[in-house]
C-alpha cells in the first residue's frame, strides 16, 4: 500500500507544516495595460494604454463571482476584441487573462497577435477543441516554438486564469496559479501586429473573457498567485487535485473529497502556524509520526505540482518532507532532492534554510521538466 508521510526522522525533532495557505496583496508593477470589462473596453491602467476596440458579435456578460455585465463576451461567429499595436518592442513581459469557454467541441482563440487579414502571426494563446492549451511565439526571424498543457477540464463553461510571460531566456505558462509549462526560447518581438481577444485568423471564440493584463516585465510565481487570488478568488478544483489547511487539526480536503481524507498516526498533533493560529498545523515530535494519506492522491500524475510549508527545527541530516512510493522530497546534508518513480533527481547544490522560519516550497513536473521554488524564488529546473 502507499503511504504519504510527513514526519522527521531526526529523533524528537520538529517539522510543521502547512498546505497551499497564502496570504496575497495585490500588486501591479510595470503594469502597462488594464482592462476590466466593466460595460466598456475602457483602459484602466492610466498612462497611454489605448482603449480596445470591440467589435460586432461582442457584449457583456457576468463575470467569475456572479456580477453581471462585468466581464466580456464573444459570440463565436464574428466578435473580437483588438487592441492596436499591443506587445509591441516588448522583449520581457506577461500577460494577464480570465477567460470562458462555452463550447467544449470547438477550438478557443483566446489571445492573437496578427496581421489585419490573420495570414501572419507571431504570438498566440489557444485553447484547442482536445483540451490543449497552448502559448506559441516567434523565437527568430522566422521560427516559431510553443509550450502545452493538456487539460479536457479547460473546456464547457468554468472560469480560468491563464498567465504566459517572456524574457530572453524562455517563455513560460501559468494556469489557474500554477506553472505547468516552460521552454527555453523567448520571443523575437520585432514586428507591429495588432493584439486579438477571442480570434484566430477566421476562428471565433465563443465564450467570455475578462481582467486582461499588459505587463512589461516577467511575473513571477508569487506576483502570478497574487492575480489568481484577486478578490478573494478561491483555489479551483480543475487543476487542484486536493488540498489541505489543516484549519482546527482537519485531514479532510479542503474540496471535501472523502478519497483523499487523511489519518494522523502516533504522537503527530496540531501546533501553531505561521500566523500564529493554534491548531491550524501538525507537527511531528518522533520518527514514527506522520500524516497517512491514501494511495490516490499521488496516482497517475504525470504532470503535477505540490506546494507545502515548512518549519525545519534542525540543519543538516536527512529530513524527509514528504514521502512516497510514488513521489518524494526530502532535504539531505541540505540538498534538496526529489524522488519521482524510484529516480532521485537533484543539482547538487546546497540549499539556505533558515532553522526555525516558515519557508514555502513548491515542486512542480510535466513535459520533461522538474522545477523547484523555495520561497517564491527558482531554485532549478532539471529537464
Amino acid at each position: 500500500m502507499k503511504k504519504v508521510y510527513f514526519s522527521d526522522l531526526s529523533w524528537f525533532k520538529t517539522i510543521l507544516l502547512s498546505f497551499l495557505v497564502a496570504s496575497f496583496t495585490q500588486s501591479h508593477a510595470q503594469l502597462q495595460a488594464e482592462y476590466l470589462f466593466n460595460g466598456n473596453g475602457n483602459s484602466t491602467s492610466g498612462g497611454s494604454a489605448p482603449d480596445i476596440t470591440l467589435n460586432a458579435g461582442t457584449s457583456y456578460a457576468t463575470d467569475r463571482f456572479g456580477i453581471n455585465l462585468a466581464a466580456l463576451t464573444t459570440d463565436g461567429s464574428t466578435g473580437y476584441a483588438e487592441l492596436l499595436n499591443g506587445l509591441n518592442g516588448m522583449n520581457s513581459g506577461s500577460v494577464s487573462i480570465w477567460f470562458k469557454s462555452n463550447n467544449a467541441t470547438s477550438d478557443f482563440p483566446i489571445l492573437r497577435r496578427e496581421t489585419g487579414t490573420g495570414a501572419v502571426s507571431d504570438f498566440y494563446i489557444t485553447l484547442s477543441s482536445s483540451g490543449i492549451l497552448s502559448f506559441t511565439a516567434k523565437y527568430n526571424t522566422s521560427n516559431t516554438m510553443y509550450i502545452s498543457y493538456a487539460n479536457s477540464n479547460l473546456l464547457g463553461g468554468s472560469w480560468h486564469h491563464i498567465v504566459a510571460t517572456w524574457s530572453g531566456t524562455g517563455k513560460k505558462m501559468y494556469v489557474d496559479g500554477i506553472l505547468l509549462a516552460q521552454d527555453t526560447h523567448g520571443f523575437y518581438n520585432n514586428d507591429t501586429y495588432n493584439l486579438r481577444i477571442g480570434r484566430l485568423s477566421n476562428v471565433y471564440a465563443n465564450g467570455s473573457f475578462d481582467d486582461f493584463r499588459i505587463y512589461g516585465h516577467e511575473l513571477t510565481q508569487a506576483e502570478v498567485g497574487t492575480l489568481f487570488h484577486e478578490y478573494g478568488w478561491a483555489e479551483q478544483t480543475t487543476c487542484l487535485r486536493a488540498s489541505y489547511h489543516f484549519i482546527g487539526g482537519s485531514l479532510i480536503d479542503d474540496q471535501n473529497q472523502p478519497a483523499f481524507t487523511g489519518t494522523p498516526f502516533d504522537f503527530a498533533h496540531v501546533a501553531q502556524d505561521r500566523f500564529g493560529v493554534e491548531a491550524n498545523c501538525f507537527a511531528f515530535l518522533i520518527p514514527s509520526d506522520g500524516l497517512y494519506f491514501p494511495p490516490a492522491l499521488m496516482q497517475n500524475l504525470n504532470t503535477g505540482s505540490v506546494s507545502v510549508w515548512v518549519n525545519l527545527s534542525i540543519s543538516g541530516g536527512y529530513r524527509p518532507i514528504i514521502t512516497n512510493n510514488a513521489f518524494s522530497f526530502y532535504i539531505e546534508g541540505n540538498i534538496p532532492k526529489i524522488k519521482i518513480n524510484g529516480t532521485e533527481y537533484s543539482d547538487g547544490n546546497t540549499l539556505t534554510t533558515d532553522v526555525g522560519a516558515w519557508q514555502h516550497f513548491v515542486i512542480t513536473w510535466g513535459n520533461g521538466a522538474l522545477t523547484m521554488y523555495q520561497n517564491s524564488s527558482l531554485i532549478y529546473t532539471i529537464n
